[in-house]
């Protein structure tokens, strides 16, 4: 008797479950990037769902949303290579996929830039100094290393 009310509440019971489980462990926003401007005086996030067919970015400023992505159809063997950056004036957040700026924003308009003029945005070069990197001096002996061996 069990056994015949089980099958026959199988095809009710499995899709509730399957959307239980989704609503608790389905699709989350995970945080990849906190970024200060240089003056300190405000503060970008950068969240990436996680767990959908697709991917979607989510940027906020000082608390505030100011971004949501398109859906992106990464596949698993080539990163998306998301980063927030601020322009060289400092007063224009940029968000970058596949190392192009697909989102800006000003902050003095408080307003986002449209893509005409991302061409006028420039975005510093970081280098590992920069970023206080300890093995640099490592990695350029190695280099050169390497390049004295194949030189002979």
């Amino acid at each position: 008797m069990i056994r015949v009310l089980l099958l026959m509440a199988t095809p009710i019971l499995l899709p509730a479950l399957f959307l239980l489980g989704m609503w608790i462990f389905g699709p989350h926003w995970r945080t990849v990037q906190v970024l200060q401007s240089a003056d300190r005086q405000h503060v970008a996030k950068l969240d990436r769902l996680y767990g959908d067919i697709d991917t979607n970015f989510r940027i906020t400023l000082d608390g505030e949303k100011i971004h949501h992505s398109y859906d992106c159809a990464p596949r698993e063997t080539i990163p998306c290579r998301e980063t927030l950056a601020w322009d060289t004036t400092g007063k224009v957040l940029v968000f970058e996929l596949a190392n192009e700026i697909v989102f800006a924003y000003d902050l003095p308009s408080q307003a986002e830039i449209h893509p005409s003029r991302f061409d006028e945005i420039t975005v510093p070069t970081i280098t590992l100094d920069d970023i206080g990197f300890d093995g640099e001096d490592d990695l350029r002996r190695r280099q050169q290393e390497t390049e004295t061996e194949t030189a002979q």
